[in-house]
C-alpha cells in the first residue's frame, strides 16, 4: 500500500538511514490507517500474523479464505501434483496487488525482488564458481528447472509452453512486461528500523497503537541508527 500511495523511488530514499528520507512522508501513516481499517472491517482471519503459512494455505484450499497473500513459490502447491487437493487444482487464478485511487506510485508495480548469486573474493576457485554459475543459469537448465518445479526463474525464455503450466506462464508475462518491481519493504531497511516498523504493524493489530505512533517510532529508530553510524565514522565520508 505504501508503493502504491508513495511511489517506488520516494519510498526507497527512505531506506538509507543517512537520508535523505526520514519516514516522515504522510503516505505511510495513511496505508497503516488503511491497513487497520481492513483488520476492523474483518478481512483477516484471527491472528492472521500467528497463522503459519501451511495452515494459511489449508484454509484457502478448504473454501475458508477467500484470498492467499503469496508468490510464485506456492504456484506448484497450488497445481497438479502439488499439496493442494486434486479439486483445487483448477480453482484459483491470481491478481496484482489493486490500485489505490490518487496514489502516487505505479498502480501496476509488482512487489518482489529476484534471488541471485554471488561468489566470494576470497576463493581460490572464482573462475571455476563463474563457469559453474553461468551453466546453471542456462537457458537450458533454467527451462529444465522450471520442468521440475513449476516456479519463475530470472532467465528470459526459462518459461516455455512445453514446459509450465498456464497460470505461471501468464504470471511470467505479467513479470516480464512490468514497468516497475518494488522491492519488500522489511528487506530495504536497516533490520532495527524494520523490526521496530514489524512490530509495530503486529501492534496496530492488537489495537495497542495507533498508525500515527508507529512512524514516531520508526522515525526516532532511523535517527538512532543515523547516530551511530556516524559515531563510528561509516557515515558521510567517514572511515577514510
Amino acid at each position: 500500500m505504501t508503493q502504491r500511495l508513495l511511489g517506488k523511488e520516494a519510498s526507497e530514499v527512505q531506506f538509507d538511514p543517512m537520508g535523505p528520507g526520514d519516514y516522515a512522508a504522510p503516505e505511510f501513516v495513511e496505508a497503516l490507517e488503511m491497513f487497520a481499517d481492513f483488520a476492523g472491517q474483518g478481512f483477516f482471519n484471527d491472528s492472521p500474523n500467528g497463522t503459519t503459512r501451511e495452515n494459511a494455505r489449508a484454509l484457502f484450499y478448504a473454501g475458508k479464505a477467500a484470498m492467499f497473500y503469496t508468490g510464485t513459490w506456492d504456484f506448484a502447491r497450488f497445481s497438479e501434483g502439488g499439496e493442494a487437493p486434486e479439486e483445487f487444482w483448477d480453482r484459483w487464478d491470481f491478481f496484482n496487488f489493486p490500485s489505490i485511487a490518487g496514489g502516487k506510485g505505479d498502480q501496476q508495480a509488482l512487489a518482489g525482488s529476484p534471488d541471485g548469486y554471488v561468489i566470494s573474493s576470497a576463493s581460490p576457485y572464482i573462475a571455476q564458481a563463474a563457469q559453474f554459475l553461468k551453466f546453471m543459469t542456462s537457458q537450458q537448465q533454467a527451462r529444465g528447472f522450471v520442468e521440475a518445479c513449476q516456479e519463475l526463474v530470472q532467465v528470459r525464455g526459462a518459461v516455455t509452453e512445453q514446459n509450465a503450466g498456464p497460470i505461471l506462464r501468464k504470471y511470467a508475462q505479467v513479470v516480464e512486461q512490468a514497468d516497475t518491481i518494488a522491492p519488500w519493504m522489511d528487506t530495504m531497511m536497516e533490520r532495527s528500523v524494520a523490526e521496530e516498523y514489524m512490530n509495530g504493524v503486529q501492534a496496530l493489530l492488537d489495537h495497542n497503537i495507533t498508525p500515527q505512533q508507529i512512524m514516531v517510532n520508526v522515525r526516532q529508530r532511523q535517527a538512532k541508527v543515523k547516530q551511530g553510524i556516524l559515531a563510528t565514522g561509516r557515515g558521510a565520508g567517514g572511515g577514510e
